[in-house]
C-alpha cells in the first residue's frame, strides 16, 4: 500500500485522478457486465419454466435421398407464468438496472474516496495546521509534504511564503528594537549638550551677578556654547538623515560597470588625496552592466571609506568581487582594526566607540540600510594585516527579477 501511495505522490492530480476512475470504471464495467448476464440467464431459466401449447398436432415427412425429416408443428404457444416465477422475473428485470446503477453510484463515492485519501486529505490537513500556527503567530513550523503534483508545489509555496512572513517578522521586531534604542539614545545624547549650554548659561548669569566676567571669559564661554549648539544640530541632522535614508525607495537601474568603476577612483581618489592616504581599487568583476540605485551604492561608499580613511595608516584596499547572486565590495585598512564588540555592533544606530567617534554611529548604519533595501548585509571584520575589514554585499538582480 505504501509503494502504491508513493506511486500516486510522483503523479500530478490529473493524472491520479484519470488513472482512479479509469480502473473504478473497469471493475464496474465488469460487475456491471455479470450482473447483466446472470440475470439475463435467470429470466431464460424463469421463462422455461413455461407451459408449451401445439396449436397444429399434425406433422409431415419429407424425403430426400433416402433421409426421412421430421417437420415441426405448424405453431404453438406459451402458458403463463405462475404468480412467484412472474415476481421472480420482474425482479430480475429490476436487478438487471438496479444493481449497475447501485455499481456506478457506489464506484464515483469510491472514486472521490480513493482521490480524497491519497491525493488530496494529507497535504489539506497540513495545509490548514500551517494556517493555524501563522493565526496564532507561530511561524517556526514546516509543512513535510514531499510530493511532485500541484499540491506539493502548493506546500513548497507556503513554506517559502512562511519563510519570508518569518523573515519580515523578525525585520520588524529588530526595527522595533532599534526605533526602542534610538529613543533611549536621543533622550541620554541629547541631554549631555543641553546640560553644557545650561551649565555655561548659569555660568555667565553668577558671573554676570557678581561682576566677575571679562571679555576673554565671555568669548570663551560663547565659543563653547556654540559647540555645544553645533554638537545638538550635528545629531539632529543625523537622525534626519537616517529617516530620510529609510524612507527612500531603492530604484534599481541598468548601470556600465566599466563607468561605475570610473566614477568610484574618480570621486574616492580625491577622497584619499583629502585624508593624504593610497587608495588601492581592484576589480574582479566580469559582468558588463549591473542592475543598482547607483546613487545609494555610492552614498554607502563614501561613508564606509570616510571611516576607513580616518582610521587606516597608510593604504585602503578597494575590492570588488562578484559571484552568482552577489556583489561584493570590500574595503580593508591597515589601521589597528575593530574590537570584538565593533564587530557585532559597528553597524547598529548610535554605537559608541572609537569607531564612530564624532559621527554618532551614523555612517556605517546608513551602509546597512542601503545594503538591506538591495538585499544585501554590511559585515565587519579584521583582515590579516590587523586592520579593519568592511564588506559591503548587494543582492544582484537578473533580468526576469528586474522587469
Amino acid at each position: 500500500m505504501e509503494k502504491v501511495n508513493n506511486l500516486f505522490k510522483k503523479m500530478s492530480l490529473k493524472k491520479a485522478l484519470l488513472i482512479i476512475t479509469s480502473m473504478i470504471i473497469f471493475f464496474v464495467t465488469i460487475l456491471s457486465t455479470l450482473t447483466i448476464l446472470i440475470t439475463t440467464n435467470l429470466q431464460h431459466k424463469i421463462l422455461n419454466t413455461r407451459s408449451i401449447t401445439i396449436n397444429n398436432t399434425s406433422s409431415t415427412y419429407q424425403v430426400e435421398t433416402g433421409i426421412v425429416y421430421k417437420l415441426a408443428p405448424d405453431s404453438y404457444s406459451y402458458g403463463k407464468l405462475s404468480t412467484s416465477n412472474q415476481i421472480n422475473y420482474y425482479l430480475t428485470i429490476s436487478l438487471m438496472i438496479i444493481l449497475p446503477t447501485t455499481y456506478i453510484i457506489l464506484g464515483t463515492v469510491l472514486i472521490v474516496k480513493i482521490y480524497y485519501r491519497i491525493k488530496l486529505q494529507v497535504p489539506i490537513k497540513l495545509l490548514k495546521e500551517g494556517i493555524d500556527c501563522i493565526a496564532n503567530q507561530d511561524l517556526t513550523f514546516k509543512i513535510p509534504y514531499d510530493s511532485y503534483d500541484e499540491l506539493g508545489l502548493l506546500c513548497n509555496t507556503f513554506n517559502d511564503m512562511k519563510d519570508e512572513l518569518s523573515k519580515n517578522n523578525q525585520k520588524m521586531w529588530k526595527l522595533l528594537r532599534e526605533r526602542k534604542a534610538l529613543i533611549a539614545s536621543v533622550s541620554h545624547d541629547l541631554r549631555t549638550p543641553i546640560t553644557v549650554i545650561k551649565g555655561y548659561l548659569e555660568y555667565l548669569d553668577k558671573a554676570l551677578s557678581k561682576h566677575q566676567i571679562n571679555e576673554e571669559i565671555l568669548k570663551t564661554t560663547i565659543n563653547n556654547m556654540y559647540q555645544s549648539s553645533q554638537r545638538l544640530e550635528c545629531y539632529v541632522d543625523s537622525i534626519r538623515n537616517i529617516q530620510k535614508i529609510e524612507d527612500i525607495e531603492i530604484i534599481r537601474s541598468e548601470v556600465n560597470f566599466s563607468n561605475f568603476i570610473y566614477l568610484i577612483k574618480k570621486d574616492f581618489e580625491l577622497l584619499a588625496n583629502k585624508y593624504r592616504k593610497n587608495l588601492v581599487i581592484h576589480d574582479k568583476t566580469k559582468s558588463k552592466t549591473i542592475h543598482i540605485d547607483k546613487n545609494m551604492i555610492l552614498k554607502a561608499l563614501e561613508n564606509i571609506l570616510n571611516n576607513a580613511f580616518r582610521f587606516a595608516t597608510n593604504k585602503i584596499t578597494l575590492i570588488i568581487l562578484e559571484t552568482d547572486d552577489y556583489l561584493n565590495f570590500i574595503i580593508q585598512d591597515d589601521g589597528s582594526g575593530f574590537s570584538e564588540e565593533d564587530v557585532i555592533n559597528g553597524t547598529s544606530l548610535f554605537y559608541s566607540s572609537s569607531l564612530n567617534k564624532g559621527d554618532f554611529g551614523i555612517g556605517l548604519s546608513i551602509c546597512k540600510i542601503i545594503c538591506e533595501k538591495h538585499d544585501g548585509q554590511v559585515k565587519l571584520a579584521n583582515n590579516s594585516s590587523k586592520g579593519g575589514t568592511v564588506i559591503m554585499e548587494i543582492k544582484k538582480l537578473s533580468l526576469n527579477n528586474f522587469f
